[in-house]
């Protein structure tokens, strides 16, 4: 029971760590739909980056939990303990698949960001585009009789 309590207290401690990133996230996601700046990527960049350092840290004590669940003459736990062990196996599974789904929330919003400022850009490309079609026929004449 003390190894179940030492690793159920490391994996418990993810929690805290997804709960900030998801945080993170959300603040930037607030940030780009008000107004996308090209900033923001870099800040999508490192919490990507995090994640993935977090969720590779985090796949060997999935294995670890998954040996120690198993039934097999060199386990020395007890069937209870290992039922202990699966609880914790079941909240390791549950970080990891909210890591994936933060590493791709943050792709999502690398997309969006982009998007968006294309789409400022196109905008503005409009806005000059319709500006030189109505100089141009009076520069056209200039040109000619000048």
């Amino acid at each position: 029971l003390l190894v179940h309590a030492i690793v159920d207290g490391i994996v418990d401690h993810f929690f805290e760590v997804v709960e900030f990133y998801e945080e993170q996230i959300n603040r930037v996601h607030d940030s780009v739909v008000g107004a996308p700046k090209v900033s923001y990527t870099k800040t999508l960049h490192l919490v990507l980056k995090e994640l993935t350092i977090i969720r590779r840290k985090l796949a060997p004590t999935e294995n670890l939990l998954t040996a120690l669940k198993e039934t097999s003459p060199e386990n020395p736990f007890s069937p209870l303990t290992k039922t202990y062990f699966g609880d914790v196996l079941d909240h390791c599974l549950t970080i990891l698949e909210e890591l994936e789904a933060m590493e791709q929330s943050a792709t999502s919003l690398l997309d969006l960001t982009f998007n968006m400022i294309s789409h400022q850009t196109n905008e503005s490309m409009k806005l000059l585009s319709v500006v030189s079609f109505v100089f141009l026929p009076t520069t056209f004449v200039a040109g000619v009789y000048g």
